[in-house]
């Protein structure tokens, strides 16, 4: 993924986000915090029905 296929978004969470975020990264469960939302709006993206870039990335993968 290139530079010019990403965008900057500003965000304002409140507090139980923040920390629940920060306890993601502290525990291990995520590099940081921009991969913990990254991974939450894949898990949206399915909920709703829609593809995401890794469900295309594995579908590409195993007809190969």
């Amino acid at each position: 993924m290139s530079v010019e296929d990403k965008r900057r978004f500003s965000v304002t969470l409140t507090e139980p986000h923040i920390k629940d975020l920060n306890r993601y990264v502290e525990e291990g469960l995520y590099i940081d915090e921009q991969a913990a939302i990254r991974e939450a709006l894949r898990r949206l993206s399915r909920f709703h029905g829609f593809e995401t870039f890794s469900d295309k990335e594995v579908k590409e993968a195993v007809e190969q």
